[in-house]
């Protein structure tokens, strides 16, 4: 809508919330400059990647309103300090990877053996919630591992790791208002090793 209405000054016809308009263009234009930011450039040049062999893609979700939790979830820990899973997760639509600073997602890492999730331990609390409130509770928290475990075993790699690095798969999932769990992308995460 903000594409083709009669002005570029705003407020956003798709976006009461937004003082200034945000046009499909304009996502676009973001998207691909992420490619070039400072961050992706030196994690492609630290796994030995050729700056001239890289593409962008675009992803588009649903956006639905009054979601219950947003989820960041790992099929390892991409720090590499254990081999647990980490799942990272923010009440509401708070963002998990961009957050505003000093916004902290509930952390909890699970126990997989032997193809199920056999324990978690919950890390750290979201600063979001009241203290002894948890975003996910521990049913979800096993509803999002069996989500992992399922993707681990089914989602094909495109080609072999590089030497010294594991391939971990890194997802994001929310929470709906009706509950549905419901994943919005996964991608391959290579972790050294």
């Amino acid at each position: 809508a903000d594409d083709e209405d009669s002005d570029t000054v705003g407020p956003s016809v798709c976006d009461d919330d937004k003082s200034s308009e945000k046009t499909t263009t304009d996502a676009l234009r973001g998207v691909w400059a992420s490619l070039w930011k400072g961050g992706a450039w030196e994690e492609r040049d630290w796994y030995g990647m050729d700056q001239r062999d890289v593409a962008m893609a675009v992803l588009v979700n649903d956006q639905s309103e009054d979601e219950q939790a947003n989820i960041v979830a790992f099929t390892g820990n991409p720090t590499g300090e254990d081999e647990r899973w980490l799942i990272e997760a923010q009440v509401g639509d708070t963002d998990v990877v961009s957050a505003q600073s000093g916004v902290t997602p509930e952390r909890t890492l699970l126990t997989v053996e032997g193809g199920a999730v056999v324990a978690f331990e919950r890390m750290d609390a979201s600063s979001e919630v009241a203290a002894g409130e948890e975003v996910l509770s521990d049913t979800r928290l096993y509803e999002v591992g069996a989500l992992l475990l399922e993707v681990d075993a089914v989602m094909p790699h495109d080609e072999e790791a590089p030497e010294g690095t594991l391939v971990l798969w890194d997802t994001e999932q929310k929470y709906l208002e009706d509950g549905r769990g419901i994943i919005k992308q996964i991608r391959p995460f290579a972790r050294a090793d």
